[in-house]
């Protein structure tokens, strides 16, 4: 959740934009393969973070227009 406080629905998991701290706290980037899907911006810059965590084997399908 990126806005809570534009939300009016409680929110009990985790808040902010992703970045290589909350996502430390939730997966090991050493698993065998990291699968993103999303649009462009959002799939580049998630391949970013796992690289510069050691991740070795991502892929990728980007979508956009939706």
């Amino acid at each position: 959740m990126t806005d809570m406080a534009g939300s009016s629905r409680t929110w009990d998991g985790a808040t902010g934009r992703l970045d290589i701290e909350m996502l430390k706290s939730y997966i090991d980037f050493i698993v065998p393969v990291h699968y993103l899907a999303g649009p462009p911006g959002m799939v580049d810059g998630m391949v970013k973070i796992l690289s510069g965590a050691g991740a070795r084997d991502i892929r990728v399908e980007q979508f956009a227009g939706y």
